[in-house]
């Protein structure tokens, strides 16, 4: 996609924007998140986000941006509500 940003973070959208259009963005939630962020991924429905990076992902709700899951590729996985 196409990009905007600022110093320390990057706006993607699909498709084009009739020139001139700008993005207003928010910040609704800081993640708290134990190490890098290689990528971040919305679910399709909008409820969570997925953030992950150095064999482990971590699973946020959306709306709270409570953190749901962490998820290991060495198997394991947290659950903080269970």
């Amino acid at each position: 996609g196409k990009g905007s940003g600022r110093d320390d973070w990057k706006v993607l959208h699909k498709g084009s924007l009739a020139g001139g259009t700008r993005i207003s963005v928010e910040l609704a939630h800081s993640l708290d998140h134990d190490s890098v962020v290689c990528c971040v991924r919305f679910s399709g429905d909008g409820k969570f986000v997925a953030a992950g990076c150095n064999k482990t992902a971590v699973l946020f709700s959306a709306d709270t941006g409570e953190r749901l899951a962490l998820f290991s590729n060495e198997g394991g996985v947290e659950n903080p509500a269970a």
